[in-house]
């Protein structure tokens, strides 16, 4: 069987790889931006909706292939925070989420054949009431500006937190591998390690 990732972010793929399966990842020919400037969703479904368009957007190219693709939104009630891009950006999402729980809505699309599995994981977090300053040295130190609310919990962002309600801890980080690894036994894709049980 062959397998696609739906993604060419480099923590993903790394999250990914911890399954030991081979795969290729692939880049999905969906705009996000457009779509979502196109259509009106509710906030909540965002994540799990562009993870199955991305999906199928990689149907034609490998039609004999399992396509696996993910999405990541990060909300504050109704807000949502995206990938910040720059330090400015990355600044004032830290500030408006200074102090405050918002959620990391984590998504992901399975096709195959005539199937399509959907699973979506929600982390809480809390962060500290930090000072401006501390925000700054965080960003200069770690740069998520290509993280959704622009932390890295694999790195330094752990300091900002005093609480995180989560599952699966991958999940933050992009990708909820627990619940997709149960997902794909299921459809009976295996990881190597289980040749030897």
């Amino acid at each position: 069987m062959n397998i696609v990732l739906g993604t060419t972010s480099k923590y993903k793929i790394s999250i990914f790889k911890k399954l030991g399966l081979s795969f290729k990842p692939a880049s999905p020919s969906f705009d996000e931006e457009k779509y979502l400037n196109e259509h009106s969703l509710i906030t909540t479904n965002i994540s799990q909706v562009l993870s199955l368009k991305k999906a199928q957007s990689l149907k034609n190219d490998f039609p004999n292939s399992l396509i696996i693709t993910a999405d990541q939104v990060c909300l504050l009630e109704d807000q949502v925070f995206g990938k910040a891009g720059n330090y400015l950006n990355a600044l004032a999402t830290l500030n408006k989420l200074n102090g405050r729980t918002h959620q990391l809505y984590t998504s992901y699309t399975i096709i195959y054949e005539n199937k399509c599995i959907e699973h979506t994981d929600i982390t809480s977090l809390t962060m500290y009431e930090h000072k401006e300053e501390f925000l700054k040295k965080y960003l200069e130190r770690d740069k998520p500006y290509d993280c959704a609310g622009s932390y890295k919990l694999e790195s330094y962002g752990t300091a900002l937190f005093s609480d995180i309600d989560t599952r699966d801890y991958h999940a933050i980080i992009g990708l909820p591998i627990l619940a997709l690894a149960k997902d794909l036994r299921a459809l009976g894709v295996n990881s190597f390690l289980e040749e030897y049980e």
